[in-house]
């Protein structure tokens, strides 16, 4: 059937080719063509007009299905495809995780300002001021029905779901936080029972796994927009780690004595070499022969040192047999043992011991030997600064 458009159309041609008187065809033509300017009106209102661009285009908290505050959500835009819109869409998303980590982070600094002493803030400090990345990028979709094209620029929409992120997250703090509770407590237990070595093995292990603890917490605490209770708990459990390292460090004393030389000026040199050890170690340190032991940190540095001469063709040479052992006061039990003697530690060849003596311990290699006093000290007191 032909449409009304067609028809008038064809009227107009047909008067248009003549045949008719000029009056008649005249004023035909002219009703024609004003039939079908009307007509075309109505053609024209036939074409349905395009859709209208989408609010979530301009505002994606306007998406009708992820627009609420349980969805960190983005629009992405390109003009090379629609891919490429998407692409743009996860990283505008990535990007508000990525800012309200920060955010997370400046918070964190602000807290340890109100907490303990300034030697458990250094210890602390370390793990609240680290900047804590994501990596949980298959949590950031994109609506396939949330698409757009205007001209040459392609739109595309990318929400993460706080409610999936917290599901997924959750098991695996609680996971991480059972090894850490374990480790904790294996810290406590050697620090009761006098073990620095074992409670400083157990306590870097525990601060390893606190510090995983703390980078999901702080993810956890974007999932919900706002703070993830249970992680206070093993806050606190920290913390009570980290003031038991410093009362440990703190309360480590070293009651140091000498077993030989027999010369005065080689005790005199000795003591003076080992006040310096200690102190550059930062571990207390006292000389004494014959202090009361108090408690399971007090340990007892027994230096023994021997002065030996040897007749030699240009005359006496004196050495020195040098070693030194640590025992748990409680027991006498031997915890470490050092041999620090040397084939440099030797005087020179001459008919005055005296001199051998003094040649001795003024070569003495201060710097190598306190090297191996501190590679055998860190094994088992492993809180020894430089």
């Amino acid at each position: 059937m032909q449409s009304n458009c067609s028809r008038m159309r064809t009227l107009v041609d047909y008067v248009g080719k003549g045949g008719l008187d000029v009056k008649v065809r005249t004023g035909l033509l002219h009703l024609a063509l004003a039939g079908l300017v009307t007509v075309g009106v109505g053609c024209a209102a036939s074409i349905p007009p395009p859709p209208p661009r989408p609010a979530f285009v301009d505002n994606p908290a306007l998406h009708p299905l992820y627009g609420g505050q349980g969805y960190l959500k983005a629009v992405g835009m390109s003009t090379v495809s629609q891919a490429e819109a998407e692409l743009a869409a996860k990283t505008n998303v990535a990007a508000q995780v990525r800012s309200s980590l920060k955010a997370v982070t400046t918070v964190r600094k602000q807290e340890i300002q109100q907490r303990g002493s300034e030697a458990i803030l250094n210890e602390y400090g370390t793990l609240i001021t680290a900047e804590t990345g994501f990596d949980r990028a298959e949590f950031i979709r994109i609506d396939p029905a949330a698409v757009w094209k205007e001209g040459s620029a392609f739109y595309a929409f990318a929400y993460l779901d706080r409610g999936a992120l917290l599901a997924a997250l959750e098991p695996e703090y609680k996971q991480e936080a059972a090894v850490f509770s374990a480790l904790a407590q294996h810290a406590d237990e050697a620090y009761e029972s006098g073990d620095p070595r074992r409670f400083l093995e157990n306590c870097q292990a525990a601060r390893k796994s606190f510090s995983a603890l703390e980078e999901k917490a702080r993810v956890l605490f974007v999932a919900r927009d706002g703070p993830y209770g249970p992680h206070g708990e093993q806050e606190r459990v920290f913390m009570g780690l980290v003031e038991r390292k410093v009362a440990l460090k703190n309360g480590l004393q070293f009651l140091v004595s000498f077993r030989g030389p027999e010369s005065q000026l080689g005790r005199e040199r000795l003591q003076a070499i080992f006040q310096r050890f200690f102190e550059r170690a930062g571990l207390n340190a006292v000389l004494c022969n014959s202090c009361p032991c108090e408690g399971g940190l007090h340990f007892r540095f027994v230096v023994e040192a021997r002065e030996v001469f040897k007749e030699g063709v240009l005359g006496p040479i004196c050495t020195l047999a040098l070693a030194a052992r640590v025992t748990i006061c409680q027991g006498e039990q031997t915890v470490v043992s050092l041999n620090m003697s040397s084939p440099a530690l030797k005087g020179a060849h001459t008919s005055d011991k005296g001199i051998a003596l003094s040649k001795l311990y003024g070569n003495f290699p201060e710097e190598s030997t306190y090297k191996i006093f501190k590679a055998n000290m860190l094994g088992y007191f492993p809180v020894m600064e430089d």
